[in-house]
């Protein structure tokens, strides 16, 4: 059988950036249970089916910190392709292992979203699709307002979701008319609170890729 092209080696189903809330409406303790959210949600075997069920059978990831301060806005996994368990384990790890970052600054959800366009403009592999994750509690009080960020990369044909945790219905709204695009497309899905993470993310997770198909 003739070898596989490069092409066909280095593509992925999904280039996706997680943007994880860093300002400073975030305790250490909620810092900690979205990290390791995170990593109980990028292990769960519903998320490894999902990741896996594309036509190139695996995505690539990378989880971010975003924040007004700039020394807690950094790449916390760098790409990884997630196509098995050995993959998912070792992104997991890294988040397990993150530590120093509690929340600093305001709300800027305008940097969070340009972060987050740049971050995938990285991604080392030819994707079907360009997904970022923005998670946010609260609405943006510093900075430019995020929809400018947001047409920028729905311009370059970038899905951003939104995970609002708290049940704040102002946040969610922000979210919806600043954050998420393209119209019809991009969504936000709900936690009630940090401890409800893990759970909203692979909820968010599956209906993602599923989405892909």
């Amino acid at each position: 059988a003739p070898l596989p092209s490069r092409a066909e080696v280095e593509r992925v189903d999904i280039c996706m950036a997680i943007g994880l809330d860093a300002s400073g409406s975030i305790a250490p303790a909620e810092m900690r249970l979205q990290l390791d959210g995170l990593a109980t949600t990028l292990t769960h075997p519903e998320f490894l089916r999902a990741a896996r069920g594309g036509p190139h059978g695996r995505m690539a990831i990378a989880v971010y910190a975003w924040s007004e301060a700039p020394e807690l806005a950094r790449v916390v996994v760098p790409w990884m392709a997630i196509g098995d368990e050995m993959g998912a384990v070792d992104a997991a790890a890294r988040l397990y292992a993150t530590a120093g970052l509690s929340g600093s600054g305001s709300t800027g959800l305008g940097p969070a979203v340009a972060d987050g366009a740049a971050l995938l403009a990285a991604c080392p592999w030819f994707a079907d699709r360009l997904i970022l994750n923005v998670v946010g509690d609260g609405i943006t009080n510093v900075g430019p307002a995020p929809s400018g960020a947001r047409d920028l990369a729905l311009g370059r044909g970038v899905i951003i979701n939104g995970l609002v945790v708290g049940g704040d219905p102002e946040v969610r709204a922000h979210f919806q008319e600043q954050v998420v695009g393209p119209q019809g497309v991009g969504f936000v899905e709900q936690a009630a609170d940090y401890d409800e993470f893990a759970a909203a993310m692979l909820r968010k997770f599956v209906t993602e890729v599923a989405a892909v198909r």
